[in-house]
Formats: C-alpha cells, structure tokens, sequence
C-alpha cells in the first residue's frame, strides 16, 4: 500500500509532537520537588521517642538470647557447608542430605522462635504502635553512614544505641 505524501507528513508529525510532548514531561517531572514518602526514617523516629530507660530494657531482651541465636545461626552455616559437599558426591546419599535438612530447619526453628519472642517481649514494651515504627525504621532504614545521617539531631550515643538494636532486630 502506498501512502500520500501529505498522510506520510502527518505521520510524521504526530511522531515529532509525541516525542516533544514527552520530552516536556520528563523535563517537569524532573523539575518538580520529589515528594517525601508517606513512612520516613524520621516519621518513624519521632513516634518513637525513645527514652534511656526503654532503650536499656530492649538491649536486655535482645542480650539474653544473643549467644543461642549466635549458635543457632552458626550451626545453620555449618549444616548448610556440609550439605553443599554432600551434593558434589557422584552419587548424592539422600538419607544424609534429608538427615542434614531436618536438623537445619530444627535450628531454623529455634532461631526463629528466639526472634518472635523477643519480638513480643519488645511490643509489650513499647505497645503496638511504637514497636510498629521500630521495626519499620529497622526495615527501611539503612543501617551504615547514611541510617546516622537520617537518624538527625540525636545526641551521638542514643543514636548509636539505637542502630546496634536496629542491626540486631533484623
């Protein structure tokens, strides 16, 4: 089918006017203030409003299980290595890797449990809200420079106390 010249110019056109229109776009958007998301690092921290005394009693429940959940985690590594070489055998004994599995997922199990409780004994603390501003923040916020930087005016050791219990949340 052959075209006009004047639909071939048409076309062309409303290529050109699609593009620009597009390009404009892209410009204003670039332009315009990006908005700051509805749940902020500094939202999460205002409702917080965590005072010494709470922040001594989340340390003391997250220290009275941190050596098991150490060894659990480490004996998770160490079934999982031997797992891995089991699984570069020619023929792969399947009684030893399921063997290896459930004592895996046991300690799966007990690390897991060790962190819902702690979780619980954290809510009970704060109450529902506030524990659910710290989990958030401990999600949402990266843990390094940048989590300090928007941690804000917080005087130095609270703000570190702070990310040690964050890093150790997640």
């Amino acid at each position: 089918m052959k075209l006009s010249r004047k639909t071939g110019i048409a076309a062309l056109a409303l290529a050109f006017g699609l593009a620009a229109s597009a390009a404009a776009d892209s410009r204003d958007a670039k332009e315009r203030p990006q908005e700051e998301p509805k749940y902020s690092g500094r939202l999460a921290l205002a409702r917080l409003e965590l005072g010494a005394e709470e922040l001594e009693r989340i340390e003391a429940i997250l220290e009275k299980d941190e050596e098991a959940v150490a060894k659990a985690r480490a004996e998770v590594r160490i079934l999982q290595a031997k797992l891995a070489r089991l699984m570069l055998e020619r023929s792969v004994p399947m009684d030893q890797v399921q063997a290896l599995v459930k004592e895996s997922l046991e300690w799966e199990y007990t690390s897991r449990m060790i962190q819902i409780r702690r979780q619980v004994e954290i809510k009970q603390v704060l109450g529902d809200e506030r524990w659910a501003s710290l989990f958030r923040l401990g999600r949402s916020l990266p843990l390094d420079k940048e989590g300090k930087e928007a941690l804000g005016k917080m005087d130095r050791e609270r703000r570190e106390r702070l990310l040690a219990i964050l890093r150790r949340l997640n």
